[in-house]
């Protein structure tokens, strides 16, 4: 699926639309670890899992996604002139300067430690993050990114096309939450961690002094959460690091209590994870109004991993659309048209005053 970009004449229009796109990649470091079989990724082929490869496959999707925020999860950051920075292989969005590119920034102490723990772990010295990359000409930075080892990166958005003169400020969050299911207190702090960087933003633009900036702000969170989010739904999934899906309450489901309690909603974006024995639906775009008192709509549509109908978590996707067949899917991801073992999953977030 391609976004229609219309950033470019959205000036002085009654409403703002955003294109979204939220990836896991799939980190290589994680890929056929010695003794550790959830991620043997036995049913996949070699040139299907050979990380070149994926690469190469995972820029033609980011670039002809014409997404205007992209966020990214199991990113590997590489070492330059003794510092971690993103990847050069992003440079197929930063290098002519579209995109501007926002790592996970933690302090590089903390990043080295998050190395080492993987060259324990999996055998590779690399570590690994999230990050988020925008559309140069469509947002600027009201306030810089705020990092958290557990909430992710959240970055302050302001948009260059204006509603009646006025910018709309995007506040984005991008996470990915602990697997196992052992750890929903975990997960739950986690998501405590990402509400309290949503808030943040909000203040600094209340502390502006623009209280009309307050009413054009939508806050979204974006990434793989390692669960669904069932809303209004009593039995949740919940699927470990190791594959195994369980069903937990809906008071143990961490993301689902903490967006129906903070009133988020989800974009429907269907099933996202496949490997050879299940399909699940584990990443996620959450959005809402940041004041709920403010009269603003935000609405989400055009959405997909692979096809425009909500699916079920269990579902198979048969959209005759999709990039690569069902039957592929069903066989198990990284195939040899998909490269990672979820599919990025996307949407178009319409605010109106």
């Amino acid at each position: 699926m391609e976004f229609e970009n219309i950033s470019s004449n959205q000036q002085q229009q009654k409403c703002t639309q955003v294109n979204i796109m939220s990836y896991n990649i799939l980190a290589d470091c994680y890929v056929r670890v010695q003794d550790q079989p959830w991620n043997a990724f036995s049913y996949c082929e070699d040139e299907a899992i050979e990380w070149l490869k994926r690469c190469a496959k995972i820029q033609t999707k980011l670039v002809d996604s014409k997404a205007d925020i992209i966020c990214l999860q199991e990113m590997t950051w590489e070492m330059v002139d003794g510092l971690w920075v993103l990847p050069a292989w992003t440079e197929c969005l930063t290098g002519s300067s579209e995109y501007i590119g926002v790592m996970q920034a933690l302090p590089q102490k903390d990043i080295t430690k998050n190395a080492e723990r993987n060259l324990r772990s999996c055998g590779r010295r690399t570590p690994t993050g999230v990050a988020t990359f925008y559309r140069r000409s469509m947002f600027t930075e009201f306030s810089p990114a705020t990092h958290g080892s557990g909430s992710g990166t959240t970055v302050f958005l302001r948009t260059v096309s204006t509603i009646d003169a006025a910018a709309v400020h995007f506040i984005v969050n991008n996470v990915h939450l602990v697997g196992s299911p052992s750890k929903l207190a975990e997960q739950s702090t986690q998501l405590g961690g990402v509400m309290k960087q949503l808030t943040k933003g909000f203040n600094v633009l209340g502390s502006a002094g623009d209280k009309g900036a307050l009413t054009r702000t939508a806050f979204v969170v974006c990434g793989d959460f390692n669960s669904d989010v069932q809303l209004n739904s009593m039995q949740p999934e919940v699927v470990g690091a190791d594959g195994d899906s369980l069903t937990a309450a809906a008071s143990l489901s961490a993301p689902s209590v903490v967006f129906g309690e903070q009133g988020f909603s989800r974009a429907p974006t269907g099933t996202s994870y496949y490997n050879n024995t299940m399909n699940c639906r584990l990443d996620h775009i959450m959005f809402r109004a940041a004041d709920t008192q403010s009269g603003i709509e935000v609405q989400a549509g055009n959405c997909t991993p692979l096809c425009g109908k909500e699916t079920k978590p269990t579902d198979t996707i048969t959209d005759e659309s999709s990039s690569s067949s069902s039957s592929e899917h069903a066989q198990g991801l990284p195939s040899m048209t998909e490269p990672s073992d979820h599919l990025s999953v996307r949407t178009t977030l319409t605010v109106t005053p």
